[in-house]
């Protein structure tokens, strides 16, 4: 299993972490951490957007998934934005389809 990560910065302000993680066969989880004193500006759609866009320009993987909380208003909507397909996960443990 592998990791990555990456620390952005955008000219001298630093915005933020991106992560892969359960790197396999060009597949794996996205994972980031937004500054802080960002939360809240519209920095963090340019942050996701480049983020996605660096991950598969630079051909990192070919299928990206991740997981936020139903109550993660900011990361859903994010996730939204970018076109990502929802599931849940049941009390079985098995995949259901939110769309």
């Amino acid at each position: 299993m592998t990791k990555r990560y990456w620390l952005t910065k955008k000219i001298n302000e630093y915005v933020g972490v991106i992560s892969i993680v359960n790197l396999l066969n060009y597949s794996g989880e996205l994972g980031y951490y937004l500054n802080p004193e960002l939360h809240g500006s519209f920095v963090s759609v340019g942050f996701y957007y480049n983020a996605l866009n660096f991950i598969f320009n630079q051909q990192i993987v070919y299928n990206l998934y991740g997981y936020a909380e139903k109550k993660n208003i900011r990361a859903n909507s994010l996730n939204d934005l970018f076109g990502f397909s929802k599931t849940a996960m049941t009390s079985d443990g098995y995949e259901e389809s939110l769309a």
